[in-house]
């Protein structure tokens, strides 16, 4: 049997393999009229980043063979003019990606002439805007032309010229696009969105700012306000700075509770909100191998135990997330007693950071363990440090077992996984002997609910 024999579902699974080989796909379609077909589907789905001479092959080529445009689901075009040639087609696109060149911009914005060769039918789904020069401005007037348009990600990169000119209350101003669905804004100095009524559609607005600080940065007046406004909009809404790998949005959590507790307003409302948002966001962030269903929450900031117990209660209380499975970080440094009481039932993962001078009864651990039927893994973050007598012990009273490290081995992390049903490993390798009490008391946490599948424990240098 041949290629060109094949069914079609089969055949479309074996070009989906070569989709990054672009030799052997354009050698299958050379093949006959019907591989020919088939093959141009995956050849021309994702035209990204192209150089200057591919992309001005490319539009020879499309020019020669028209019949080819109708294949094209993403493309990033380096002329304006190609842009403007491929919106006067009626097709469909998944993605456009347009980044105007910094170094020797026209002289007449291009824009202007692309616009008005769109096709009535031409419509795309998602667009990407690099904003590089004010001839940017006039897209995003006129982003309303554009059909299909769901999703818009609008970046200022740091070296651009126009950083401090695209401000986001400028971009949120010009923008006009009024069947929006999802926003991003990346880049730029400011942190503080402000929307008016000309976004019904939008369902989420999310900044990836340079930095964050000021207002949105600390218990604000400002920051509650801002909030309270996007919720009130039923918007989703985050802030993830790309200078810092942990999402602002974390912070959101103590602040608007500190400010709750200043001026003796109610959290409820917003804490609800700002996990909801978390929830809507997870999918976005996705990496092969994840969980497709759980979504993240993060209260490491909140080291004050009683914000903590607080923030769950308020977070138990969500009545819609009750079938969404999460993964939960907290911090343990201070006496907690009554931890499974506010845990939520839907908790599928859990972490948990202990420092001093955390003081954990051995019950709070296994109750909690008791009370989240739907828990899979827990994962133990433990400091030690070396006492009087030289031995390592852990920091804060979580276990009273011992632990034997390799001198000099344990100023880095040492990671043991217990699995069910599976014997202890370490890594890096480390000799079992000695922590066998350690091992055993971890164990017996699997005697507590039949879920549970797998346990983490992380010990390091305490480093404070």
């Amino acid at each position: 049997m041949t290629l060109a024999t094949l069914p079609n579902d089969v055949l479309h699974e074996i070009l989906l393999h070569l989709t990054f080989d672009k030799p052997s796909l354009l050698a299958v379609s050379y093949t006959s009229k019907r591989l020919n077909y088939a093959a141009n589907y995956f050849l021309y789905r994702n035209l990204y980043c192209l150089s200057e001479s591919r992309d001005k092959t490319l539009y020879s080529c499309l020019r020669m063979n028209p019949s080819n445009i109708q294949f094209i689901g993403s493309y990033s075009p380096r002329n304006p003019r190609h842009l403007g040639w491929l919106w006067s087609n009626p097709i469909s696109l998944r993605e456009l990606y347009i980044r105007p060149r910094m170094d020797s911009p026209p002289p007449r914005n291009p824009y202007l002439k692309c616009l008005a060769m769109r096709h009535d039918e031409f419509s795309v789904e998602e667009v990407v805007i690099i904003l590089n020069t004010n001839y940017e401005k006039c897209l995003l007037s006129r982003m309303d032309s554009l059909k299909g348009l769901k999703r818009l990600r609008l970046t200022v990169e740091h070296n651009s010229p126009a950083l401090k000119e695209y401000t986001l209350p400028l971009i949120l101003e010009t923008l006009n696009c009024p069947q929006l669905e999802r926003l991003t804004v990346a880049g730029g100095l400011d942190s503080v969105p402000s929307l008016d009524d000309r976004f019904p559609s939008l369902v989420s607005l999310e900044l990836e700012p340079e930095r964050v600080d000021g207002a949105m940065s600390s218990p604000t007046e400002v920051l509650w306000k801002t909030l309270s406004a996007l919720m009130e909009k039923s918007l989703f809404f985050r802030i993830r700075p790309r200078s810092l790998s942990w999402s602002t949005h974390w912070r959101f959590y103590k602040d608007v509770l500190e400010y709750a507790e200043i001026h003796h307003l109610d959290a409820t409302p917003l804490i609800q909100w700002l996990t909801l948002s978390a929830c809507h966001f997870a999918p976005f962030d996705k990496k092969i191998g994840d969980d497709p269903d759980i979504f993240e929450v993060q209260l490491w900031h909140l080291t004050a135990f009683h914000q903590l117990r607080k923030t769950l209660q308020m977070i138990r209380t969500t009545t819609s997330l009750h079938d969404k499975p999460m993964a939960l970080d907290i911090v343990l440094n201070q006496e907690c007693t009554d931890l499974a009481r506010v845990m939520p039932s839907y908790t599928r993962r859990l972490k948990i950071w202990i420092r001093e001078p955390a003081v954990i009864p051995p019950y709070a651990i296994t109750d909690c363990i008791r009370a989240v039927p739907q828990l899979r893994r827990i994962e133990f973050f433990i400091y030690v440090a070396i006492d009087e007598r030289g031995r390592i012990v852990p920091v804060g009273r979580f276990t009273h077992a011992t632990f034997t490290f390799p001198r000099g081995t344990i100023d880095s992390w040492k990671v043991l996984y217990l699995y069910r049903g599976k014997g202890p490993s370490w890594k890096p390798q480390s000799p079992l002997d000695g922590n066998e009490e350690v091992i055993n008391e971890l164990m017996d946490l699997f005697n507590l609910s039949s879920g549970l599948m797998e346990i983490k424990a992380m010990f390091s240098k305490k480093d404070f």
